[in-house]
């Protein structure tokens, strides 16, 4: 077998050299409370994030997250390019499906509500599987959508998932099922890692689900009317700092904001404080979401970056580096979109 040092010293010296070019903690909270919107656009024009020459005309904030997301699947397709070890590569293609299946929702909400204005920002190149996204778009109804899709992974997923949709008439049961079947494929193929690296993608992906379930538990308690054993059903499970029975409990309650303390033990103080002050104000459930989603966010960044030093020759150090520039660009999509709405 390779020893860590053949594996991963050169990615590691490659990555490592990136790693400063990353925008700080700093730097984020500069952009957030001391640049407006479209100082915030020449920063990443300078920066080299963007192409001045692809921005549109009213630097549409659509348009500008089309182009981040652009720049994050070329630096996963540049990783992997530089990757040699077979399984470590496969491993990193599985990561970077997370973006194949956000393109297949967002084009999947654009077909479903006639939304033609945004197809220029759907990404049209393959990403993992070849896809047409122009004929998803122009499906007439769900069952030609499935055809489209026949021979990839997403086909049994949506299939099963149909009846659903046509009962309910609506997307929540597909996109579901779509993120459930990411994380699945990742925890499922944990054993090709070495210990050391699985308990940094447990973590680290783990939290990840922990902050999608919240959010998901603040869209059901807001928008439908349902049981707590149907909320159950639509957890997505391997949390890093939460479980199902935790979640049971507080769905329960009137108030989530209270129970934040619990949900996410080891915050640093004054994340969850911010978080219970922002669930407490009079913006729309909406903006709340993107807020606290931002705020956690913020916490994962320094979580990854305390363990930048510990795994010099691992696969740790792919993954903390795409973790961190994934945060990052997040992190910088979700202050674009709260200064685009003057919501901060």
């Amino acid at each position: 077998m390779l020893s860590d040092l053949s594996k991963y010293g050169f990615i590691n010296a490659k990555i490592r050299s990136k790693i400063g070019n990353i925008f700080n903690q700093n730097d984020l909270d500069h952009f957030r409370n001391e640049l407006k919107y479209y100082d915030l656009v020449n920063v990443l024009v300078e920066k080299n994030y963007i192409n001045e020459k692809d921005l549109s005309v009213d630097n549409a904030v659509e348009n500008l997250e089309y182009l981040l997301v652009s720049h994050l699947i070329n630096i996963f397709e540049d990783i992997l390019s530089d990757i040699q070890h077979k399984t470590i590569k496969k491993f990193t293609t599985f990561l970077l499906q997370k973006y194949e299946i956000r393109n297949l929702k967002n084009i999947l909400r654009l077909w479903y509500k006639k939304d033609v204005s945004l197809m220029d920002y759907i990404y049209q190149k393959k990403i993992v599987h070849s896809i047409n996204y122009e004929a998803l778009f122009s499906a007439e109804d769900l069952n030609a959508i499935l055809d489209i899709l026949e021979g990839t992974p997403y086909y049994d997923i949506l299939k099963k998932e149909a009846p659903q949709f046509k009962e309910k008439n609506s997307l929540f049961q597909l996109e579901t099922a779509l993120d459930k079947y990411y994380y699945d494929l990742i925890f499922s193929h944990l054993h090709l890692l070495n210990k050391r690296d699985q308990k940094i993608i447990k973590k680290f992906y783990g939290f990840e689900i922990d902050i999608k379930n919240f959010l998901l538990m603040m869209r059901f308690k807001n928008y439908y009317d349902l049981d707590v054993e149907t909320f159950l059903k639509h957890l997505i499970p391997s949390g890093y700092k939460t479980n199902t029975q935790m979640f049971k409990e507080i769905y329960q309650k009137d108030e989530v904001s209270m129970d934040l303390f619990n949900i996410f033990s080891g915050l640093p103080e004054y994340i969850s404080k911010d978080i219970t002050k922002k669930l407490g104000s009079e913006l729309n459930l909406k903006n709340k979401m993107m807020l606290v989603n931002d705020i956690l966010n913020e916490f994962m960044l320094i979580e990854i970056r305390n363990t930048l030093g510990h795994y010099p020759f691992t696969v740790g150090i792919i993954i903390v580096y795409l973790l961190l520039k994934e945060l990052e660009i997040n992190s910088v999509i979700s202050i674009l979109n709260l200064k685009y709405y003057d919501i901060i």
